[in-house]
């Protein structure tokens, strides 16, 4: 096989409905949604449309199941854009695109999840080819929000490591990322899909950054921004909202003060 190169990223496939409301309403009362915009979520989407978005130099390339809805559409369309490989990412016609209902509190953005886990449910292991695959470095993720990669293996402990484990046998370097959660399966489902040689990615929640760089601030629409937005992280490429006194990252909720 010619040298390996580049990124596969593969796990949830998620199109984020990011909804900046006026307050977060108490049960049966009232908020006001003062804009919503579509977005990339889950950990391989937001990976590599990130590392395209960052001029990545290297082949950029996606697995994963998605429906033939409107939001599985959107999700091609946003690859092709951004020249993302999508052989692996395959379409399930009997489920729906999985999608999460950002709520995002505008003047102190907090943000509430309300997800649909709908095709990324039905992933499991026949859905990896990692037989011609040329790639570099494998990105799996998201331990403990994939129903059927997340069930218990005789042989490996999870499924997830038996997927883990072909890409590590294939010549691929691992990474895997998992969401937060206060439960007992943290144990039962990641250490095992730690035991082939790994690089954990810490979920976003965990991390903190110290003294950000200040947002670049655009003219309203201009440089392909919506007419809505008018800032991006130089960090990360992600487009801002304006919350008083500073900016807000709707996918992450991380807060960037002017």
């Amino acid at each position: 096989m010619s040298k390996r190169s580049g990124l596969l990223a593969g796990g949830n496939w998620i199109v984020d409905a990011v909804k900046l409301i006026d307050v977060f309403p108490q049960q049966d009362a009232l908020a006001n949604i003062q804009s919503v915009s579509r977005g990339a979520g889950g950990s391989p989407f937001n990976i590599l449309v990130d590392l395209a978005i960052m001029g990545a130099k290297f082949p950029l390339r996606g697995a994963g199941l998605i429906g033939s809805d409107e939001n599985g559409k959107w999700i091609r369309e946003l690859c092709a854009k951004n020249k993302i490989e999508t052989a692996g990412l395959l379409t399930k016609e009997d489920a729906p695109t999985s999608f999460t209902d950002v709520m995002t509190v505008k003047n102190n953005g907090r943000r509430t999840f309300f997800h649909a886990r709908g095709a990324n449910a039905l992933l499991g292991p026949e859905h990896f080819d990692f037989t011609k695959e040329t790639a570099k470095h494998f990105h799996y993720g998201y331990l403990l929000l994939l129903d059927r990669m997340d069930q218990p293996s005789a042989m490996h402990g999870v499924v997830a490591a038996e997927v883990l484990e072909r890409a590590t046998k294939a010549g691929m370097k691992v990474s895997i990322d998992c969401v937060s959660e206060d439960s007992d399966r943290f144990p039962r489902i990641v250490k095992p899909a730690e035991s082939p040689p790994v690089f954990p990615a810490p979920p976003m929640a965990h991390i903190e950054v110290v003294a950000p760089p200040k947002p670049i601030v655009m003219p309203s629409g201009s440089a392909g921004t919506p007419a809505n937005h008018f800032a991006i992280d130089p960090r990360t490429g992600a487009v801002l909202h304006e919350i008083p006194g500073g900016y807000v990252d709707p996918r992450t909720g991380q807060v960037t003060p002017r």
